[in-house]
C-alpha cells in the first residue's frame, strides 16, 4: 500500500528538487491529506496504513518546501489538505463532514490565489487547529469523524 500512495510524489519531488533549485521557477501542489480528514496530522485508527502514508506525504512536502527555500529556489511547494469529499470515491462512507467537490476545489483555488502554502479545507482545518492546541484533541477529532 505504501508504494502506490507515495511513490509518484517521492519520485517527482526528489527526482526534480535539485533541478528546481538550480534553474526553475513555478510551483507544485501535493494533496497530502484527503479522506478521512486530517489524517496527515492525526491517525485514523480504522485506517492506520492510509494515515501513515498521508503523514509521510505531509512530511515530504514540508521537507521539499524547506529544501528549495534553503537553496534559494523560487519554486513554491503548495500542499492541499482536503476533507472527506462527497464523490464516488467516498460513496460508501457515512459522514456529516463531507464537502462537495465544488467546495473542495474552491478551497484549493482560494488558497492558491492567496499564496497559502498549506491549505486546509472544511474539517481538515478544524483538525489542524486542534493539533496546534493538543495532539490528543486532534486524534479524537479525526476518529470522531471516521467512527474510529
Amino acid at each position: 500500500m505504501l508504494r502506490p500512495r507515495c511513490a509518484s510524489t517521492i519520485s517527482l519531488q526528489y527526482g526534480s528538487s535539485e533541478r528546481w533549485s538550480r534553474s526553475w521557477s513555478g510551483a507544485t501542489t501535493d494533496a497530502s491529506s484527503s479522506p478521512p480528514p486530517g489524517v496527515a496530522f492525526a491517525p485514523d485508527i480504522t485506517n492506520p496504513t492510509y494515515s501513515a502514508t498521508k503523514a509521510a506525504l505531509h512530511s515530504l512536502t514540508q521537507s521539499a518546501r524547506l529544501q528549495l527555500e534553503r537553496n534559494g529556489s523560487t519554486v513554491k511547494v503548495f500542499e492541499f489538505m482536503a476533507p472527506l469529499v462527497d464523490s464516488p470515491f467516498s460513496g460508501g462512507v457515512v459522514s456529516d463532514d463531507k464537502v462537495s467537490v465544488a467546495d473542495a476545489v474552491d478551497g484549493l483555488f482560494l488558497g492558491l490565489e492567496h499564496d497559502d502554502l498549506e491549505m486546509q479545507v472544511g474539517i481538515t482545518r478544524d483538525v489542524y487547529e486542534a493539533l496546534r492546541a493538543s495532539t490528543d484533541a486532534a486524534v479524537r477529532a479525526v476518529n470522531a469523524s471516521t467512527g474510529g
